[in-house]
């Protein structure tokens, strides 16, 4: 994959990574957490230890990232966008 490709799926899994932590919290609390900002919220743990094999850990940066890769930037940001 090259840049231009990557910059976009991250582009993407920030705006679903933001607003999923959103949702997690209160309205006022949600105003704390921006694009550049939210990163530090996530869990800094990129994977975990299930049945002997390491898998990405659910909900972390890099479980965004991936997410956005294997379905897609252009149906995704579609969503978002609504």
């Amino acid at each position: 994959m090259n840049g231009r490709v990557a910059k976009k799926h991250r582009k993407v899994a920030d705006k679903i990574a933001l607003a999923w932590l959103k949702t997690l919290v209160s309205e006022e609390e949600a105003k704390v957490y921006t694009i550049k900002n939210f990163k530090g919220y996530l869990t800094k743990t990129t994977h975990l230890m299930t049945e002997g094999q390491y898998t990405i850990m659910p909900h972390s940066y890099r479980w965004f990232t991936r997410t956005v890769k294997k379905f897609g930037v252009d149906g995704l940001e579609r969503r978002i966008n609504r």
